[in-house]
């Protein structure tokens, strides 16, 4: 694993909906999709993250850089970024309530 000023590639896994708590025992916002997220700098916690991921960490030290941009293709202007997710979203599903019913409950009376 990289030190000092080194940098190399992390990533971490999000899921949707679950709920997660920080080291210092915050709550995290649950995340509206699951995703990976990659970032290039490597913070001094990530070894830490490694030594608890152990093939993580062989996969990471057996890796080689052949000097490919993986994120050549991905746009870097926000509503660029919106526009080229948009097209990854799965199809819209059917909607199961009957047009005639309502969405909402009966309400009982008395």
């Amino acid at each position: 694993m990289p030190t000092g000023d080194s940098v190399g590639s992390m990533f971490g896994k999000f899921y949707a909906g679950a709920q997660e708590t920080t080291a210092a025992g915050h709550r995290l916002p649950a995340s509206p999709a699951s995703f990976l997220p990659g970032r290039a700098a490597v913070r001094r916690r990530d070894p830490r993250f490694l030594r608890a991921t152990p093939d993580l960490a062989a996969a990471l030290a057996a890796a080689a850089d052949d000097g490919r941009d993986v994120f050549e293709h991905i746009p870097t202007e926000w509503k660029e970024i919106r526009t080229w997710a948009r097209h990854l979203l799965p199809p819209a599903k059917p909607s199961t309530c009957s047009p005639d019913r309502s969405a909402s409950p009966p309400t009982r009376s008395s």
